[in-house]
Formats: structure tokens, C-alpha cells, sequence
């Protein structure tokens, strides 16, 4: 009897489970979201790919080391956010003509030229504590500017590549993969800044410290090299232009749709420079309050990269009850709460903790924004659509690095992180009030 107490009821509850399991992979939604996946082309995942190495470089690599590399050097947050300033503001200049070239050159070109610069720019830049005393700013200030202007190529030419190798029927989950993709990138990223320069140092390839700037500027120009591939695969995409819609390019530039392009640009303003910011202090607030190490900090935005993965995945089931505009906007609330604990925290660990909420509750707004930036508009005016968005975005957060640095150097880093939780919060407010009505269709219905 006891043989059959503790025996029968495990073959039932596995029945159960395995019988949930078969109908959870046999429901319509799940058959329906494997069947998109199979529909993106092979275009789409290799601009997907390019959205891994981007954040393995730019969120990954970028955020974790170059604030370090220029602490290092002996620059305090003032001149950090000075020099973050302008990079933002040249990518926010390049933006528009950037999507000139795209659409002149084709995604393909403006993809690999751009992957090119952006990588060519912070190579160069890691060089600098080797150049005189006088020469160092100029020479960050120039590399960064030049690295901006290829990132912001890239970017102008990454989401109507996207766009136009994809059908209304899958694009969302394409445009949600892209965003999932992208911290699978930073994460590793992350990992491999916070670790490199000590392995570096412990392998005996440096003879140098943590407190020295060069392990920081050998890490950084190592993590460039993964560009290499990634352009070889570039170089393999069909050379192709980016349409121009079946109406002659004049008629198109006269109803150009600047209403929603306005709406657009203010969205990104508010909401993208509050949490790029955020992001760009955080390592300097970490080290600069409670002499984080670096691994650590590696750690904290590796995790938050990690966590952030899944999170873009799962907003298709939040679009179908808030809305797109809801979704965004409720996004954007929890990013801008993070953002505040993330000031308010009174160890390292509470702000990374608020650092990680404030990245997965970005990726889940973002996947959904782009998509809505990109399907506001008429195709013909997809370009121009990323290219107001990261205009915009690049003018907001270099005003806003700039007035963070002064606000963190005399204020602290509070005052900088409660401004950004308040354009964050700003934001997500406009969102809902200009796109509710709009961003529930695509604009081919329009």
C-alpha cells in the first residue's frame, strides 16, 4: 500500500503537466507567433545580428568602459558629460543627413559604412592618455564626435532596412527580436569590459593597474574587432535601395507628414534622453560614490542586459490590452520610478537594482516605440522617421549629459537623476496623449 501511495500519483501529475505542455504549444497564439518567426527573411536576421554587435558595443562596451577609461585619465563627471554632450549632439547633426545617404547609398552601404566609422572612432579614441596632456581632449572630443556620426549611419539605416525585408504580418515580432537581441549583445558585452582590463593586467600582456587608463583603452579597442564579421556578413545582403513609394518624390516631399514626425521628435527628447543619461552616469556614480570595482559594475549592467532579453517578447501581450501607446507609456512610467530610486538609493546595491528595473522596463517600451515611429508614417517617409528620431534623441541627451555633468559635479548625482526620472516621466505622459489614437494601426491603413 505504501508502495502505491507514494508511486500512483506521480505518472497522474506528470500526465497533467505533459498535457498542459501539449496544449500550451498547440494553442493558436503560440502556432501563430512560431509561424511570424518563420517568416522573417534572412535580410531581417542578419540586420537582427547587427542589433546584437551594437549593443555588445555601444550599451555593452561603451557603458561599462569609456566613462571608466576617462575617470582613469582624471576627468571628473563635468567634463564626462561635456564630452558625452557633444558625441550626442554629432550624432543628433549626422542623424538627418545620415538618412539622406541611407536612402541615396542604400541600407546595405549606410549599414557597413556605419558599423565602420562608429567602430574606426572608438578604436582611435582608447589611444588617447597616450597623446600629450594637451592633446587628450581635443582628441576625445573628436574620435567620440566621429564614432557618433557612425552610429547614428548605422541606426538611420538598421529600421527601414528592417522595415522593407519584413510584412505587416511579422514585422512586430521582427522589431521586438531586435530589441531582445540587442541585450543579449550588451550583456556580453558588459561581461567582457568588466573582466578584460584584469585579465589583461593578470595575463602580463599590461604592466599597469586598475587605477591606470590603458588596460581600459586595450579592452576598448579589442571589443571593436567584433565589427570584423560582422561587416563580412554585411557584405553578403542584396544591394538594394530603400523604395521610395509608388508617388514621384515631389509630391511625396509636399505631404510630408510633420505632425507626426513633430509628435516624434518630442517623444524622443523627453523620454530617450532621460534614460540615456541614466545610463551614462551610472558607472560614474557607482565608482565615483562607493568605489565600485569595475567587474562589479560589468556585472550590474551585464545582469540588467540578461534580464532585459525576455522582456521585449512578451509586450505583444501587453499591446493587445494597454494598447501600443498604452504599452509605451506604461513603460516609460516604470523607467522614469527606476530612474529616481536609482538617485535616491542609499547603497550600490539598491542602485543597481534600480538600474536593472530601469533597462527592462526600457526594453519593453522600445521594441513597441519603433515600431510605431516606423508604421506612423508612409514608407517613403521611414527614413526621415528614424532620422527626427535619432535627431532628437542624439539633441536631448546631449543637452542632458552636458546638464548632468554640471548637476552631478555641483549638486550631485540626485539632482541629475531626478531631472532625467522627470523628462522620462514627461514623455511617457505625451506618448499617451499623442499616440493613443494613432499607433494602434499601421500606417499603410491610413
Amino acid at each position: 500500500m505504501r508502495h502505491t501511495r507514494t508511486v500512483l500519483p506521480v505518472p497522474i501529475v506528470d500526465a497533467g503537466r505533459w498535457a498542459r505542455s501539449r496544449h500550451l504549444t498547440q494553442s493558436p497564439a503560440v502556432i501563430h507567433y512560431v509561424a511570424n518567426l518563420r517568416r522573417i527573411r534572412r535580410e531581417a536576421w542578419v540586420v537582427l545580428a547587427g542589433a546584437a554587435v551594437r549593443g555588445f558595443t555601444w550599451t555593452g562596451v561603451s557603458d561599462t568602459i569609456l566613462s571608466l577609461y576617462l575617470l582613469r585619465m582624471g576627468y571628473g563627471p563635468a567634463f564626462i558629460g561635456a564630452a558625452a554632450a557633444a558625441s550626442n549632439l554629432g550624432y543628433a547633426v549626422a542623424a538627418m543627413p545620415g538618412a539622406a545617404v541611407a536612402r541615396r547609398i542604400g541600407a546595405r552601404a549606410g549599414l557597413i559604412v556605419g558599423s565602420l566609422i562608429w567602430a574606426l572612432g572608438l578604436v582611435l579614441l582608447s589611444f588617447a592618455d597616450l597623446l600629450p596632456g594637451g592633446w587628450q581632449q581635443p582628441w576625445i572630443l573628436t574620435m567620440w564626435l566621429v564614432a557618433a556620426g557612425g552610429r547614428a549611419l548605422d541606426a538611420v539605416s538598421g529600421q527601414p532596412y528592417l522595415t522593407e525585408s519584413t510584412t505587416p504580418r511579422e514585422r512586430p515580432h521582427a522589431f521586438a527580436l531586435m530589441i531582445a537581441f540587442s541585450p543579449v549583445g550588451s550583456f556580453l558585452g558588459s561581461l567582457v569590459a568588466g573582466l578584460l582590463p584584469g585579465i589583461l593586467i593578470a595575463s602580463g600582456a599590461l604592466r599597469a593597474t586598475l587605477d591606470h587608463p590603458r588596460p581600459y583603452g586595450v579592452a576598448m579597442a579589442l571589443a571593436m574587432l567584433i565589427y570584423v564579421p560582422m561587416v563580412a556578413i554585411f557584405l553578403t545582403l542584396p544591394k538594394r535601395t530603400l523604395p521610395t513609394g509608388p508617388a514621384p518624390a515631389r509630391s511625396v516631399r509636399g505631404r510630408a507628414p510633420w505632425g507626426v514626425l513633430g509628435a516624434i521628435g518630442v517623444v524622443c527628447v523627453l523620454r530617450v534622453s532621460g534614460e540615456f543619461t541614466a545610463r551614462t552616469f551610472f558607472a560614474v556614480h557607482l565608482d565615483s560614490t562607493w568605489a565600485v570595482a569595475a567587474a562589479q559594475i560589468g556585472a550590474a549592467v551585464a545582469t540588467a542586459n540578461l534580464l532585459s532579453i525576455p522582456a521585449p517578447l512578451i509586450t505583444p501581450l501587453l499591446v493587445e490590452r494597454l494598447g501600443r501607446a498604452g504599452t509605451i507609456a506604461l513603460g516609460a512610467l516604470g523607467v522614469a520610478v527606476s530612474i529616481l530610486l536609482l538617485g535616491l538609493s542609499p547603497t550600490w546595491q539598491a542602485a543597481a537594482v534600480a538600474f536593472v528595473a530601469m533597462t527592462v522596463l526600457a526594453a519593453m517600451a522600445r521594441s513597441v516605440w519603433s515600431l510605431v515611429v516606423q508604421e506612423s508614417v508612409q514608407p517613403a517617409w521611414r527614413s526621415a522617421a528614424a532620422g527626427v528620431s535619432n535627431f532628437t534623441s542624439g539633441l536631448g541627451v546631449a543637452a542632458m549629459s552636458s546638464a548632468g555633468g554640471v548637476m552631478a559635479a555641483t549638486l550631485g548625482f540626485r539632482a541629475t537623476f531626478t531631472t532625467s526620472a522627470a523628462l522620462v516621466g514627461l514623455g511617457a505622459l505625451y506618448v499617451w496623449f499623442a499616440f493613443r489614437t494613432r499607433a494602434g494601426e499601421p500606417a499603410c491603413a491610413h
